[in-house]
């Protein structure tokens, strides 16, 4: 009997936990830009709020990598945090954070621009997520 307890609550703890994580969604789709050129990337999150205090300020954080390997910040609303040196003026994360919104403007498109992008959010106390969904960039080279 106490076995059969401790299979449901089990299963009662996965249950929850999958609920939770599909409460932190991205929305973004890949993108093509032509070296030199600009692009507006819209995205937009949701997040579980009752992890966080609605009075905590939210950050977002875009980082040039996938999300489990060592990561370069390229755009944030925190400004504790330091950017890239290549990324610094030309990728800028919408100010709406707060809202859902993690667009991203990449100005003057770089070669090495290219590649994945992972998105992060937090916010106090608990609201500190990386999204599996990832941002692909690819820029084609000048004509």
């Amino acid at each position: 009997m106490l076995i059969i307890i401790i299979i449901i609550i089990i299963i009662i703890i996965i249950i929850i936990i999958r609920c939770d994580i599909k409460l932190y969604t991205l929305y973004v789709q890949p993108v093509t830009v032509q070296e030199g050129l600009c692009v507006f990337i819209p995205c937009n999150f949701t997040y579980d709020p009752n992890d966080a205090r609605s009075t905590s300020k939210m950050y977002g954080y875009w980082f040039k990598g996938s999300c489990f390997e060592s990561l370069s910040l390229v755009a944030t609303n925190d400004p504790n945090k330091t950017i890239a040196e290549n990324a610094r003026n030309r990728f800028f994360l919408s100010e709406e954070v707060e809202e859902g919104n993690c667009s991203l403007v990449i100005n003057d498109a770089q070669n090495n621009d290219g590649g994945n992008y992972c998105f992060r959010i937090e916010k106090d106390p608990k609201a500190k997520f990386n999204f599996r969904s990832e941002l692909q960039v690819n820029v084609k080279g000048e004509w």
